[in-house]
């Protein structure tokens, strides 16, 4: 008797602290909900339209002639209302005429693959139809196309940054542009990494593919791409003015560390698209960083800084300390690339495939020359 009367004793216990711990659960949630309302109204008043339009679209569902033609495809209402319900009117319709589009389109080609299949048999059918499923625009491959396309607009820009007086402000929209459309495009590639992610090895990526190193480059390029900002905006707003000796080490210095950055930006690029390991790109970075190391030896130096109105030669100092800050995360974007071409197994360049085949050609004979002087002859 004493244990049945301990045992429902502790299991009474037990209830209690487990309904304790609810209502001490739901009174935080309570908490959070009135301070999320206080914070953003607006996330209130949406849950109650999107629940109020939840509701009204399954009470359709559940209307006789309307499930008797549709059956369990009315189902689809409901989804699409959780997909489209935004914050605002605008972005309700847009989003609502996206999908309506993108549903049209993507049922009249699976009409006509479906159509393609059914001529070819029935032992040809389903080798037709899988033909059609991986013949879609892939994730990954678009990822990939898109790194490299925001690796060449900031060789464009640094190539033609090269080619410019260093010293003068940039005001052609149409030259700036090329850096600007990187800005805005690091939400894409998380979409399509997600998307990416989970599609199966096809073409030249293959099982397992590196897709988080795309990120990590997509994120050294936007860097890069906002350096960059940062130095067209400072030699928009800055009136430069210096000695015609200081103007011309400064701008040759910067105009070198542009280029060779170009340069090796370009030649990552060629190695993401052709799939090959970048080993040219560290000769063109090794010549930027040898020229950002002349620049800041020179704003180090105290000839320098001598005979010179301060005022007048910090702008200019900070146009090339920005260069050189680009010219780092150029050191960091070849790195990245780098790192996955290693990951991914990228084959070896042309030319450096050329000479190795040179060197299993042509052996080494030890033939050596020596300099003889004028005066012994």
């Amino acid at each position: 008797m004493e244990m049945g009367s301990d045992e429902k004793v502790g299991l009474m216990r037990k209830g209690f602290e487990w309904v304790k711990g609810l209502v001490g659960k739901l009174g935080e949630v309570r908490s959070k909900a009135i301070a999320l309302g206080k914070d953003d109204p607006r996330r209130v008043i949406h849950s109650l339209k999107l629940g109020l339009a939840l509701t009204i679209v399954s009470i359709l569902y559940y209307y006789n002639p309307l499930y008797a033609n549709f059956g369990v495809s009315a189902m689809w209402a409901v989804m699409t209302v959780v997909v489209v319900f935004e914050f605002s009117v605008g972005a309700t319709l847009r989003k609502g005429l996206n999908r309506t589009f993108a549903t049209l389109f993507a049922g009249a080609l699976g009409a006509g693959a479906h159509y393609l299949a059914a001529l070819s048999g029935h032992v040809g059918q389903p080798i037709i139809t899988s033909i059609f499923v991986f013949l879609l625009v892939w994730a990954g491959q678009d990822l990939h196309n898109r790194i490299a396309l925001n690796i060449e607009n900031l060789a464009i820009f640094l190539e033609g940054y090269g080619s410019v007086e260093c010293l003068k402000s940039l005001q052609d929209e149409q030259f700036t542009q090329e850096y600007k459309s990187i800005l805005k495009s690091s939400g894409i590639e998380e979409t399509l990494y997600n998307s990416a992610r989970w599609e199966p090895g096809h073409g030249c990526f293959q099982f397992r593919h590196p897709w988080n190193q795309y990120l990590k480059i997509g994120a050294l390029t936007s860097q890069c791409a906002f350096r960059i900002d940062a130095l067209c905006r400072n030699l928009s707003s800055s009136n430069i003015q210096v000695s015609q000796k200081i103007q011309t080490e400064i701008q040759e210095t910067c105009m070198e560390m542009s280029m060779e950055s170009g340069k090796a930006l370009r030649q990552l690029v060629s190695s993401i698209r052709e799939l090959t390991q970048p080993t040219q790109a560290q000769i063109y970075t090794q010549n930027s960083k040898s020229a950002a190391k002349r620049l800041k030896t020179s704003l180090r130096s105290s000839d320098f800084w001598e005979d010179c109105d301060f005022l007048t030669l910090v702008p200019a100092a900070t146009v090339g300390l920005l260069l050189v800050d680009v010219v780092e995360c150029t050191e960091k974007i070849s790195e990245a690339v780098q790192e996955l071409a290693s990951l991914a197994h990228f084959k070896s360049g042309k030319a450096e495939a050329m000479q190795s085949e040179k060197e299993k050609v042509q052996p080494n004979i030890g033939v050596s020359f020596v300099t003889i002087p004028i005066s012994s002859v």
